[in-house]
């Protein structure tokens, strides 16, 4: 694939993941849930609900990790890993296609991966971070005094705090201040399952997308419960290849979402109560992404209006 011009990388580390799949008949409290009555943020965070098996992840800053293995007693091992973001996307196919080529070709597997408006971001063992990196700066055109935007926001804070020590206290609103809760109806959404060492078929398949001129809206993929990758795209209508449905995408951005606990469960909950059903939940940098079905996206935003307050 031709090199794409990108602004940069930023890479996210100290972090773990954790993870659950849930058939019918079980009856286990929602991760995201437990996790926000600890108060336990989430980096990043992700839902698939197809064919009656939800799949959840979700990246914490390591400092948390001890504490949810114990509260999340099923849920899978807490691996130490690292996010690695390219931006901007500008809508293009591509990106997401170029990254699941790299990672195919190189043999480099990931638990997540997913985007925003802005960003498209990948979930890898902390053990891949530099092949990645190197990768990454390889496969993409960036700018030349570019190097890879570390984020080290425990140390930073850490160091604040003991020259001005400050008395912290969690401040929760009545409705969570929202930019505004946008909707984009009438999209296709694909899904695209394959293994590992088809990942770069399924990025030539966003290739061909971008080559048509058409834009994706939302990403995510995640390996599912028989190991392969499930692979999710909402893209304009008319991108080629089969679509798995027609979907609307509700979305909404916030000034504080680096706290994700409380905001995910706020969301589905208002969404449950307007019986609204969710496909697909996206959540990174300051963005969530929630995909639902064809003419219900409208539903879902007069539901948010019960948690969440837009200008």
């Amino acid at each position: 694939m031709k090199q794409i011009s990108i602004n940069g990388i930023r890479l996210g580390r100290k972090m773990v993941q954790a993870g659950r799949y849930s058939v019918p008949g079980e009856n286990n409290t929602p991760v995201y849930q437990t996790l926000a009555r600890h108060r336990i943020n989430m980096v990043c965070a992700g839902l698939h609900c197809v064919d009656k098996i939800q799949v959840f992840s979700c990246c914490l800053e390591a400092e948390h990790g001890q504490t949810a293995a114990r509260l999340l007693e099923d849920v899978s091992d807490l691996p130490d890993v690292c996010m690695v973001s390219i931006y901007p996307h500008h809508g293009s196919p591509a990106v997401p296609g170029t990254l699941l080529c790299m990672l195919g070709q190189a043999g480099i597997g990931f638990v997540h991966l997913v985007s925003s408006h802005a960003m498209v971001c990948v979930v890898i063992d902390i053990c891949d971070q530099d092949r990645v990196i190197s990768l990454v700066e390889s496969a993409f055109d960036l700018p030349p005094s570019h190097t890879p935007y570390f984020q080290e926001i425990e140390e930073d804070i850490s160091c604040f705090l003991q020259k001005y020590p400050e008395t912290r206290a969690f401040y929760v609103e009545e409705k969570i201040k929202t930019y505004g809760i946008g909707l984009t109806p009438g999209l296709e959404l694909h899904q695209i399952r394959c293994t590992g060492r088809k990942l770069p078929d399924a990025g030539e398949q966003m290739a061909d997308m971008a080559r048509l001129d058409k834009k994706f809206y939302f990403v995510s993929a995640m390996p599912g419960p028989e190991h392969a990758y499930d692979l999710f795209l909402l893209t304009d209508p008319g991108a080629g290849g089969t679509s798995l449905m027609t979907a609307d995408l509700v979305s909404f951005h916030g000034p504080h979402f680096g706290d994700r606990y409380k905001i995910l469960g706020t969301a589905m909950d208002c969404l449950a109560a307007g019986r609204v059903p969710v496909i697909l939940v996206g959540c990174t940098g300051a963005s969530i992404s929630l995909v639902v079905p064809a003419g219900r996206g409208q539903d879902a935003r007069n539901a948010l209006a019960g948690g969440f307050e837009a200008p």
